[in-house]
């Protein structure tokens, strides 16, 4: 039967494939490695996963930091359960021996997500300008089935909390950021997407965690950079449920961020145009 493979490098978006009843994966670091994890303590053909008659078994290729089955290190041919918990070297694993079925419901479920980041990105060139910055945090946020979500704009006085969801307002009517603000920064700083996946989101926890997350399961932290400038930064993460953000997420996330980086883009320029006509008109009238 397939086996469905989901992998949580330390810092990085978790990666999910499905491997065909009967084949076999070499794992490691090297770049024609059939799964390839490039994580330094991978190592190059780290591990290999097989499949005969019906059952899976992993091997270690005499890794340097081990091959773990069930928090066990494994020198040997190590069959696997219908459920495991792997390790290679830093980075944690969950295998599941699947039906046809599901196999079927994953890829269904993965294209009725393209379907909706089309539409969704298509309704960013059809909403108000007012309503822009919301809508995208409200798709975002849809997109990735996340519990919460805020829109932060840098400015003179630091960041400020421009939409949100998932969050009340305190007695005064503000929202206060209460993400985590380092990675906020983080982000900002290189000014490329950052995703962290606790201990949290990873089955069966028998493992260290990536971050200190508190409750904090998962996050992604998108900035929206136009002309070398941070617009914007998407901030979204998992509390209540132990879900990952993986590489699909940021496959579809891809296209949708980069129109709304556009959309913002184009009306900073047309409110920066207003703002020109205006101080015009009044200096032509003095």
């Amino acid at each position: 039967m397939p086996l469905r493979l989901d992998l949580f490098p330390p810092d990085r978006a978790a990666v999910r494939l499905i491997l065909d009843d009967g084949s076999k994966a070499v794992i490691g670091r090297d770049i024609d490695s059939d799964v390839r994890v490039d994580h330094p303590s991978v190592s190059r053909s780290h591990a290999r996963l097989e499949s005969v008659g019906g059952s899976w078994t992993l091997i270690d290729l005499a890794s340097k930091n081990g091959s773990f089955v069930d928090g066990k290190r494994t020198s040997e041919p190590s069959p696997l359960e219908e459920h495991a918990q792997l390790r290679f070297g830093d980075v944690h694993a969950d295998a599941k021996v699947i039906d046809q079925d599901e196999v079927t419901q994953l890829r269904l479920h993965a294209a009725r997500r393209r379907k909706t980041v089309a539409e969704h990105s298509i309704a960013l060139h059809q909403i108000a300008a007012n309503s822009l910055i919301q809508r995208a945090l409200d798709s975002m946020v849809e997109l990735v089935e996340a519990d919460r979500g805020f829109v932060l704009l840098p400015g003179p006085g630091g960041l400020r909390v421009s939409a949100y969801r998932g969050v009340d307002p305190d007695d005064t009517g503000n929202v206060l950021f209460c993400g985590s603000l380092t990675q906020v920064n983080r982000a900002i700083a290189l000014k490329t997407p950052l995703v962290l996946n606790s201990v949290a989101s990873v089955p069966l926890a028998t493992r260290s965690q990536s971050f200190s997350g508190g409750n904090i399961a998962s996050l992604l932290v998108w900035p929206l950079v136009h002309g070398g400038e941070v617009l914007a930064a998407i901030y979204v993460d998992h509390v209540s449920s132990p879900r990952s953000i993986d590489e699909l997420d940021l496959e579809l996330l891809g296209a949708f961020t980069e129109q709304a980086t556009l959309c913002l883009g184009a009306e900073r320029r047309r409110a920066a145009l207003e703002g020109l006509s205006g101080r015009a008109a009044t200096a032509a009238g003095r």
